[in-house]
């Protein structure tokens, strides 16, 4: 019986020492943010791009997200007539890089797409001039 506790606490060692440094080097380089040479925030879309889609939407959260190294706030929100606007009722608003949300959670704001909504996709991409 002992026998068979050590041959398969060997061979969880064994795998362990395979699978973690498959793991280590799949991990995202460490985000150390962009350096910026201004910040701006953003509250609600006041200056939409040309040829965004404009709607209202319920702040539900706020978070921050590392891609390749870029720091990034994400504005979760509930869309106000999500049908009327063609898309799902809870988005993340993504608002790149030296950019962040100056607002609190229950905020009713405005915001603007340019992508047009996909079954697939959950984050979007601010479409409003911030600076």
């Amino acid at each position: 019986m002992n026998m068979l506790r050590t041959t398969a606490l060997a061979f969880l060692l064994a795998v362990a020492a395979v699978i973690q440094p498959l793991t280590a080097s799949a991990q995202e380089k460490p985000c150390d943010g962009v350096r910026c040479r201004a910040i701006g925030s953003f509250a609600t879309c006041d200056k939409p791009v040309e040829g965004a889609k404009i709607f209202s939407a319920r702040v539900l959260a706020k978070s921050r997200a590392c891609w390749n190294g870029i720091l990034s706030d994400i504005v979760s929100v509930q869309v106000e007539d999500g049908k009327a606007n063609n898309l799902p009722g809870d988005i993340e608003i993504s608002l790149g890089p030296c950019v962040y949300f100056h607002g609190d959670v229950g905020d009713v704001i405005k915001v603007a797409l340019l992508e047009r909504h996909s079954p697939d996709v959950r984050r979007y991409r601010l479409a409003c001039r911030i600076w």
